[in-house]
């Protein structure tokens, strides 16, 4: 299961690259840009950190889902479109329950 994390925290991490660029240039989004580019790097080295220390690894996967999906979630009273909003959010509820699933897993094999 860890190796499929992986390759998600990987792709996520590249989505939310490519959005924080996006928004960036569609909207002179500097925030896209820098919340996207932070939250890369953050699923980044939580794949990194997979094989050796997983539960930081989790830890850090859980942690740029929560905080990327904090943007759309704070709009959401505005209306939620599908895109950027709705794909980020989705994006970041697959990882998230990945991610925790993972955890509980790691969690039992460890204990």
């Amino acid at each position: 299961m860890l190796s499929t994390v992986k390759l998600v925290l990987f792709a996520y991490a590249a989505f939310l690259t490519v959005g924080g660029f996006l928004g960036y240039q569609e909207k002179g989004s500097v925030m896209s840009l820098v919340g996207g580019l932070v939250c890369a790097i953050i699923a980044v080295a939580a794949g990194i950190m997979l094989p050796g220390k997983v539960k930081l690894g989790l830890g850090l996967g859980i942690a740029a889902a929560i905080i990327a999906a904090g943007r759309p979630l704070m709009t959401m009273s505005k209306g939620l479109k599908l895109w950027p909003g709705g794909a980020l959010l989705g994006a970041s509820v697959v990882v998230l329950i990945l991610c925790v699933a993972a955890f509980a897993t790691a969690g039992k094999e460890a204990g």
